[in-house]
């Protein structure tokens, strides 16, 4: 008898174990809160504060045609900014603190992460170059940036060049060109800030909505409202 109870209250743990598991589980895969099983519900709110759990169900789940990825830099960038400017439905996956390696193993056969130098030519060819038609130099130093927009510019497979620079005294040593493009994160934040008070200065005592600034600064436009009294 006593045998026979013990059986049974060892079955009834064994079921509510068991219950208890399933419901977890279904809560685990409902919830979903590191998007390993499907996107994200709207009606539910997540934190995503650890990247490196997600980033695996957002490759996996989400519908994107754009990807902001790199290490803590990158976190800053905001994929809302990158879709009104380019027209695309991006998705970021950061990773604080990572190598070339850990990023190349999240995008394998969609990046190629290399690690050298980019200013060396052998380097570059041995890593087929010409398979490309577009590069961004944007490391850090200026003159690295040129060389490389210099280089790829004498290569006809690169349909674009942009490159990145700091320093206005090496502005003034480069051309554009209908293929290599050089920018100054400097002077653009400059620009728009300088647009934005001009703008709401004029705005005081006129009409004008907003000024822009074209062909390397060296021509201002304003821009006008225009009222039935105006003339």
């Amino acid at each position: 008898m006593e045998e026979h109870q013990a059986k049974k209250w060892f079955l009834k743990c064994m079921v509510t174990l068991l219950t208890v598991l399933v419901f977890v589980a279904c809560v685990v895969i409902i919830v979903d809160p590191y998007f390993h099983y499907h996107k994200p519900f709207s009606f539910l709110s997540y934190r995503l504060y650890e990247e490196r759990y997600t980033n695996d169900g957002i490759s996996r789940n989400f519908t994107f045609d754009a990807m902001i990825t790199g290490t803590s830099m990158a976190q800053n960038f905001k994929p809302s900014e990158m879709d009104a400017l380019f027209g695309t439905h991006s998705v970021k996956e950061t990773f604080s603190g990572a190598g070339y390696e850990e990023l190349s193993e999240n995008l394998p056969g969609q990046v190629k992460l290399l690690h050298g130098d980019g200013s060396n030519a052998d380097f570059l060819d041995e890593h087929s170059i010409t398979d490309y038609d577009a590069l961004v130099a944007i490391t850090g130093l200026d003159e690295e940036n040129m060389v490389l927009a210099m280089y790829a510019s004498t290569m006809p497979n690169f349909n674009k060049v942009i490159a990145k620079v700091n320093r206005q005294s090496f502005l003034g040593m480069v051309k554009n060109t209908d293929v290599v493009t050089y920018v100054s994160p400097k002077l653009i934040c400059t620009n728009q800030i300088l647009q934005h008070v001009r703008a709401k200065q004029n705005s005081l005592g006129s009409n004008v909505v907003t000024l822009h600034t074209i062909v390397d600064d060296k021509i201002e436009a304003l821009e006008f409202k225009v009222n039935e009294k105006s003339r």
